[in-house]
């Protein structure tokens, strides 16, 4: 081995120094130079391999680069030394070389260029390149560690491969790198970057844009700058943890391919996009924060994407954006977005939000015909709607709290569907609580709205149903508890076992048929659809008006007081419980007031009406009505037309008024006015009072019966009945009968009956033509 110790040396037309015996150690020291003038001449040529170069003095090339040296050898640049190159301050032509600079480099091309493998670089000093990279690993499997400055007028570092496959190379940054084009260039795979120091670059911080580099592990502690994209890897699968700074004016960091994995315990700001994943299966995990002045997360293609915030991320449009593919999405954080929090646009999605989602637009929006498991038991605060889910297939949980200016959640799209809504937690909007289009809702929770044009639940195709257990509450009398927006021919249906109030509409029917159950409380009137509808509530109450509308109805309202309308169509209407109006309305209704003192009006139609228990009043109205009082003290109106009136117990008063009526009294003392026609009339038992009115009327008296008086009987145009007693003929029963002050007494008390006194009519008038027997 020879040491050489030159003394300082310029020349032109040839190199300074050769070296080409293999084993030699060069040292220029401090204070010494070596220079060479002219094209193609070197400072320093090492020639041979395995060289050592101990530099404390300068190494300067005017021409070409100031070190040129082949495999094996190591050159050391003292504190005090320094490289100057018009190309290239190093120029490494074989493999396996090792520098350490602790001085300073500066070349016009780049500071130090590796050709073939195996190089390793320790720069603690200042390396100064201009149209060439700062360090240049051009085939791969070389390390490169910064401690020191690099300063270039392009790329900072190159990691890179001739045939851009297999790199394996390592940079490692703790001290500062300055590009005007990107900090770090990577060409070829398997390259690990930690960087704990400055990375700062006027384009891309890490870029890789080769579809083979692949497999990358960057780690950064410390700082990433760029004026365009922090770290844009467009090809390959790699993994980023980031507990320091990423930031950039563009893209703050960009994966094009699948598979990627991206740790955040630091801070990425970006100009745009912050985070930016392509392909499917990538993997997104912030703890800390995520700055973006477009989108904070996009994932632009691919399945099974995974992110997980539990940090915050703040979005100038979308927090986080899947364009297409999907994604599953863990929020315990804080998500903020001038637009959406979540904007789904495609594929099939799970999110589950345990933070705060909030938005200037639309929270969680979510296209296109996947299926989208989302789940809320934080907060979701937007100016738009809390939720708008698009698809046929969706389940949407809400245990949290959604507050909105619009929809809290809108579901589904026009068609059938099979979407299910479950709100166990609070929703506050502006407009409809929960909107549905093809599904179910299930209410558990509570659902309130305040505006003019806000329903609290809104149904919108054939076949969706509401089940409520909490609280569904609107405060505008223009809005509804429920709409129920069915088209003819379709179905909808309400299951309500909570509480469901409006000052205008409870419920809202449209087109179609609705059933509504209520076994729970309602408040506000209820008006159903155009076809057979069904409101069953005889265990709820209700504190407002149900309107039947068109169609075969059926009506069943429970302990309060209840105003009931059937409109067109064959109804079915009980009253239930408390002082009841029920009103057929048109066509033939069955109408039941049950208990309470109810109101029961037939209107047009051959129509039935029971009074049930309670002092009812019962009014058939026109045509053919069936009128039946129950107990109680009632009032029976049959109206025009042939109608049946049936007092039930206790004192009733049953008018027939115009047709051909039959009225029977029942049990109590009865009054029984037949009205205009040829009438018949039962007292049953008790102490009636029968008037007949005009027409010749039947005045029927059975076994039992009490101490009846028939007030304006018409001698040989009305009859008496008595066919119950079974007279032989006319002498037996009028031996029974004789003459008091104000009438004809007929006596059946030994026969098992009562009295009968026909007012203003002697037994001189009395024949038998005047009675059946």
């Amino acid at each position: 081995m020879t040491v050489r110790i030159p003394s300082s040396t310029n020349v032109t037309g040839a190199h300074a120094l050769t070296v080409n015996s293999s084993g030699d150690t060069v040292l220029i020291r401090d204070g010494f130079f070596l220079a060479a003038d002219g094209a193609g001449f070197h400072g320093l040529n090492l020639t041979a391999s395995n060289i050592t170069g101990l530099i404390d003095g300068y190494v300067i090339s005017d021409d070409s680069h100031a070190i040129e040296m082949n495999a094996n050898s190591e050159i050391a640049i003292g504190t005090q030394g320094g490289i100057v190159a018009q190309q290239n301050g190093i120029n490494v032509i074989g493999s396996d070389s090792e520098i350490t600079n602790d001085g300073v480099i500066t070349a016009n091309s780049g500071g130090i260029f590796l050709d073939l493998t195996g190089h390793t670089v320790t720069n603690n000093g200042t390396i100064n390149s201009g149209s060439g990279e700062g360090i240049d690993a051009s085939d791969g499997n070389s390390q490169i560690f910064n401690n020191g400055t690099i300063n270039s007028a392009v790329d900072g570092v190159r990691l890179s491969n001739i045939d851009g496959t297999n790199s394996n190379s390592v940079f490692v940054n703790t001290g500062t790198v300055n590009a005007d084009a990107d900090g770090l260039d990577i060409f070829g795979a398997n390259v690990t970057v930690t960087n704990s120091g400055v990375l700062s670059a006027d384009q891309d911080g890490i870029t890789a844009l080769n579809a083979v580099s692949d497999s990358f592990v960057i780690t950064n502690t410390g700082s990433i700058q760029a004026r365009s994209d922090a770290i844009n890897l467009s090809g390959g699968t790699h993994q980023l943890v980031n507990t320091g700074t990423i930031t950039a004016t563009s893209l703050g960091v960009f994966m094009g391919e699948a598979g990627n994995s991206i740790t955040n315990d630091g801070t990425i700001s970006a100009g745009g996009q912050a985070v930016v994943l392509g392909a499917g299966n990538n993997s997104v995990v912030n703890n800390n924060k995520i700055t973006a002045g477009t989108d904070g997360v996009a994932i632009n293609a691919g399945v099974a994407n995974r992110i997980t915030n539990s940090g915050e991320i703040t979005a100038g449009i979308d927090g986080i954006r899947v364009q297409a593919g999907g994604m599953s999405l863990s929020n315990s954080g804080t998500i903020n977005a001038s637009q959406n929090a979540v904007d789904v646009n495609a594929g099939s999605n799970k999110i589950v939000n345990t933070g705060d989602m909030l938005s200037a637009s639309t929270a969680v929006d979510v296209e296109g015909t996947g299926s989208n498991r989302i789940q809320n038991d934080g907060n979701i605060d937007a100016a738009s709607d809390g939720m708008d889910v698009e698809g046929g297939n969706n389940l949407v949980v809400n245990r949290g709290t959604i507050t909105s200016d619009v929809d809290g959640i809108d579901v589904g799209t026009a068609g059938a569907g099979n979407n299910l809504v479950i709100n166990d937690g609070a929703i506050a909007s502006l407009d409809e609580g929960v909107a549905m289009q093809g599904g179910r809702v299930v209410n558990h929770g509570s659902i309130s709205t305040t505006t003019s044009t806000a329903n609290g639940v809104e149904l919108l195709n054939n076949g969706d149903s509401l089940v409520n257990t909490g609280t569904v509450d609107v405060a505008n009398s223009a809005s509804h508890g429920v709409n129920m927006a069915s088209l003819a021919g379709e179905t909808m249906k309400l299951f309500n076992h909570g509480s469901i109030a409006s000052p205008g509409f409870a419920v809202l029917g449209g087109a179609g048929s609705e059933t509504v159950v209520n076994t729970g409380s309602m408040t506000g009137d209820v008006v159903l659809g155009g076809e057979n509808d069904s409101f069953l509530g005889r265990t709820g109450s209700n504190n407002g008006q149900v309107f039947g509308g068109a169609g075969a109805d059926r009506m069943v309202t429970g302990t309060s007081d209840d105003r009931l309308f059937g409109g067109t169509g064959n109804d079915d209407l009980s009253g239930g419980q408390g002082d009841d109006l029920v009103d057929g309305d048109e066509d033939d209704d069955v109408l039941r007031g049950d208990a309470g003192d109810d109101q029961l009006i037939g209107d047009l139609g051959n129509d039935t009406l029971f009074g049930g228990i309670g002092n009812d009043r019962l009014d058939g109205n026109e045509n053919d009505d069936e009128l039946r009082g129950g107990t109680g003290d009632d009032q029976l109106s049959g109206g025009a037309g042939r109608d049946q009136l049936f007092g039930g117990s206790d004192d009733d008063v049953l008018r027939g008024d115009a047709g051909r009526d039959t009225l029977f009294g029942g049990s109590g003392d009865d009054s029984l006015d037949g009205g205009a026609t040829q009438d018949v009339l039962n007292g049953g038992t008790g102490n009636d009072l029968l008037t007949g009115g005009g027409g010749a009327d039947t005045f029927v008296f059975e076994r039992a019966n009490g101490f009846d008086t028939v007030t304006d009987f018409a001698n040989n145009t009305d009859q008496l009945d008595f066919q119950d007693y079974g007279f032989a003929n006319f002498a037996e029963l009028s031996a029974l009968a004789s003459d008091i002050p104000g009438g004809l007494l007929i006596d059946l008390t030994g026969l098992g009956g009562g009295h009968v006194l026909v007012e203003n009519f002697t037994t001189a008038q009395f024949n038998a033509a005047d009675v059946i027997i």
